[in-house]
């Protein structure tokens, strides 16, 4: 029995005012949000370093998902809202993403950068070092 490679999509999400994008190695479903000490569950992607409660960035705000129609940003009933190049998302209604698309969690501003590629099983989710070299983290999820 041959195993069969999964393709991958890294969605690159450049943050306004911010020179750390967001990088995605996105295989399935991650949930994206603010975590408090209160959570029982880790988020897969937590946007507090990029003041996500001032943005009005919801605990548990949307998703992105990797399915055969592309990437889909599902608003999970968010409090502020999700907003995909200018409109508002319907609650639990998912759209997809391109290249190139305008993104809003809450008050965030977010540019979407889209590429495919054939990978291993991960979600690496990563800030590269800032310009000032002030911040540089690195954060990896392995799906088992």
């Amino acid at each position: 029995m041959a195993v069969q490679k999964v393709a991958a999509f890294t969605v690159i999400f450049h943050i306004e005012d911010d020179h750390m994008p967001v990088v995605l190695k996105l295989y399935e479903r991650v949930i994206i949000g603010r975590q408090s000490p209160n959570m029982q569950e880790k988020l897969d992607v937590d946007l507090n370093d990029y003041r996500a409660a001032e943005h009005g960035i919801s605990r548990i705000h949307a998703t992105l998902e990797h399915t055969e129609q592309g990437i889909l940003l599902t608003d999970l009933g968010s409090r502020n809202g999700t907003f995909h190049n200018g409109d508002k998302l319907s609650p639990f209604d998912p759209q997809i993403l391109h290249h190139g698309d305008h993104v809003r969690l809450g008050k965030l501003n977010l540019r979407v950068e889209i590429q495919e590629g054939i990978n291993d099983n991960r979600i690496l989710v990563s800030r590269v070092k800032s310009q000032t070299g002030k911040l540089e983290e690195t954060m990896v999820f392995q799906r088992v």
